[in-house]
């Protein structure tokens, strides 16, 4: 069933007010939907890397063996670091 009801709403991206013919719509434009649809998949994907980012940092296994064999007060932050980085 269609409805006759016409809102003035503000467009969800791009801030311009326009008549909504359909009460839930939230954007103006097929233009402001793409846009819109287009960030949302930009941002998932950027949060699924940083996911992916995360879980690699926490739970890559480190090969103790080779840090066992340092000496540590001979030894920078910054090469221990470099070190574990080559040796993944």
């Amino acid at each position: 069933m269609s409805s006759n009801i016409r809102l003035e709403k503000t467009c969800q991206y791009c801030g311009e007010n326009f008549i909504a013919k359909p009460t839930v719509t939230a954007l103006c434009s097929d233009n402001c939907a793409n846009h819109s649809y287009e960030n949302r998949k930009r941002e998932e994907m950027v949060q699924l890397e940083n996911q992916k980012e995360n879980k690699r940092v926490l739970f890559n296994p480190i090969n103790t063996s080779i840090i066992e064999n340092f000496h540590f007060n001979r030894i920078s932050t910054d090469s221990l670091v470099i070190i574990i980085t080559f040796t993944k």
